[in-house]
């Protein structure tokens, strides 16, 4: 897939992103492999480092100092980028794991395309301070669990609502004491 048809992919699926019909989730599920999903996750995650270094550039201007700290800061970014790109792929896969332990059919290619494609809203702007990560974290989960009931069933919902939800509340837990 070449760069401008996964930034219209990334494009069409932030703006329809409310619209999960049958279409939707062909694109969401018509992918070979992880390639596809990877690479629309590394394009999105840079696009996310990308908002998040400008959003600080503009609200905080004195953190950036000059050219060096700048791109320090820019490299800062897509050092987190890079691990929030691995933190998915290892909660997915324990989402993936559940819904195998609750009988869904599934393989971990598609349940990844579900969990990247729905996720656009969060993965590009989940970056923003004041509560715009929160909102887009709901809205991302809601497609995941409208999603996961379109191509599964109502259990394979529940899990994909429930364990990144677990999941990020325990971490949370362990890191703020």
């Amino acid at each position: 897939m070449d760069l401008f048809a996964l930034l219209k992919k990334i494009k069409d699926n932030f703006a329809y992103g409310y619209d999960i019909s049958q279409e939707r989730l062909k694109v969401f599920t018509s992918d070979k492999g992880h390639a596809n999903s990877f690479a629309y996750l590394a394009v999105s995650s840079l696009i996310s480092a990308l908002v998040f270094f400008v959003f600080t550039a503009i609200t905080n201007p004195s953190l950036l100092g000059g050219v060096s700290d700048a791109f320090i800061f820019f490299l800062i970014s897509l050092f987190i980028a890079i691990i929030c790109m691995v933190l998915y792929y290892v909660v997915f896969g324990v989402v993936y794991l559940f819904l195998r332990l609750i009988g869904v059919k599934t393989d971990y290619a598609r349940t990844m395309q579900i969990a990247i494609y729905s996720s656009t809203p969060f993965i590009i702007f989940g970056t923003i301070p004041y509560n715009t990560g929160l909102l887009m974290g709901a809205i991302s989960l809601i497609q995941m669990t409208i999603s996961a009931n379109k191509v599964y069933n109502w259990k394979a919902a529940v899990a994909f609502f429930l364990v990144p939800v677990v999941l990020s509340v325990g971490l949370h837990m362990m890191v703020v004491k």
